[in-house]
């Protein structure tokens, strides 16, 4: 187990029995140290994150002078960036895949099986910490 791994979140059992309940069980790809390694050395500085009001620079050509990191902005709020590279993946399939992970828990689980959070779309609120 990696020094980063946590334990995954439990599953309901209705939830173990879904065709693609498999997939939640398959291994994590390890992420890439040096993410790791930025984000533990603490938070970016706030005049390096993109502005809420600023957001559709995320639009233009190019990378934010900041691009992996967390910190507070100004006015308090949260700001949290992390670029994911996914070589292949056309529109059609970022589309598809916004549609379909969100019609069930164990679907978004897949690329959040560690995460200690979860949603509930029939109270509409975050819980966190998930009991074990």
């Amino acid at each position: 187990m990696s020094e980063f791994a946590t334990p995954r979140v439990p599953v309901a059992p209705e939830d173990q029995q879904r065709s693609y309940y498999k997939y939640y069980n398959a291994p994590m790809a390890p992420a890439d140290p040096q993410k790791y390694a930025k984000v533990l050395a603490g938070p970016i500085d706030p005049a390096k994150a993109l502005p809420f009001q600023d957001r559709n620079r995320l639009f233009e050509p190019g990378y934010l002078e900041e691009e992996l990191g967390y910190c507070v902005m100004p006015d308090g709020t949260g700001y949290l960036a992390n670029l994911t590279q996914m070589p292949g993946v056309t529109a059609e399939m970022f589309d598809w895949w916004f549609a379909w992970h969100g019609l069930n828990d164990l679907r978004y689980g897949h690329i959040a099986a560690v995460s200690r959070c979860h949603q509930s779309r029939q109270q509409g609120i975050l819980m966190s910490p998930v009991a074990a």
